[in-house]
């Protein structure tokens, strides 16, 4: 297959038969880029968008480019992962509200989204974990999980909106398949979605208590693929904080990181992609013609 100009993102793998078996060495790189960063998304492969006819082939792991024979194949993204609270939507306001409702009993009612921002990502458990934490209080934790979560049961999406180009995003990639990983629950995710009406979307919603485990653990993503029988490399995860970097490394998926969202400073850094809003997330998933 031979590389042309005008290519957008793809995953090509590099792999020879040489003495140590079948195996995937090389990356494929523009020429030059003065601002270009390229990213190393696992063994032997890489993504970037391709903007150049002008390519070449660099070393990695000690393979010898000039004796080894490399076959490429290009690979389509067929599945896209998507955090929910701060990647889709904007929630920060109701949650905040939720969890002052659940503390006021303890004296605490007055926390503030950017307060409780960075400690978004983890589940209601780690949340209300958290702010006992932050106030050094020895209160009943699953008390408050439980008060915080009938609550904002209730109250979801009172503040709440979607992020803007959240809807056409979801409407131009609507070919590919689409599910929702949070730890937000399933109950709650599904009313928000619905409110928005983005639910008809996703071939799948995981919230933090539909499986055993909740990110960063890689199963809730494993899950999805083997539903779908898709691979890690046929799919990316967008998520808006470091629990999602780490579940998408985990996973073996490439992770793109939005900045838009309640993540903290540098989370984007170990991310495969980085976008500052959802509209960029279509140039990584389909063609410049397409």
């Amino acid at each position: 297959m031979s590389i042309e100009s005008g290519l957008s993102v793809r995953t090509y793998f590099f792999w020879s038969v040489a003495s140590t078996g079948f195996q995937i060495h090389a990356f494929i790189l523009p020429q030059s880029s003065s601002d270009f960063k390229w990213k190393n998304i696992g063994p032997g492969h890489i993504e970037y968008p391709l903007k150049s006819s002008w390519f070449r082939v660099c070393e990695h792991e000690g393979v010898d480019i000039r004796r080894d024979s490399y076959y490429i194949q290009e690979m389509a993204i067929k599945l896209i992962i998507f955090d929910l609270d701060g990647t889709l939507i904007n929630s920060i306001e109701d949650i905040t509200n939720a969890l002052n409702y659940a503390f006021q009993p303890c004296g605490v009612n007055d926390l503030t989204p950017a307060e409780v921002a960075p400690l978004i990502g983890e589940g209601p458990s780690k949340l209300i974990q958290d702010v006992l934490a932050k106030y050094n209080l020895l209160s009943d934790k699953e008390a408050l999980v439980a008060r915080f979560l009938d609550y904002y049961t209730s109250h979801p999406t009172v503040k709440t909106v979607p992020y803007p180009g959240t809807r056409e995003t979801l409407e131009t990639l609507k070919a590919l398949k689409m599910a929702i990983v949070t730890n937000k629950t399933e109950e709650i995710s599904r009313k928000t979605l619905k409110t928005f009406a983005l639910d008809a979307y996703f071939d799948m919603i995981i919230g933090v208590d539909t499986i055993a485990e909740r990110k960063p653990s890689p199963v809730p993503v494993l899950h999805v693929l083997s539903a779908f029988n898709i691979t890690p490399e046929e799919a990316i995860i967008v998520g808006d904080s470091e629990v999602d970097i780490q579940t998408g490394k985990a996973s073996n998926v490439r992770t793109v990181a939005v900045t838009h969202g309640y993540g903290k400073n540098g989370f984007q850094e170990k991310a495969d992609f980085v976008i500052s809003s959802l509209p960029e997330l279509i140039d990584i998933v389909k063609d410049e013609d397409g």
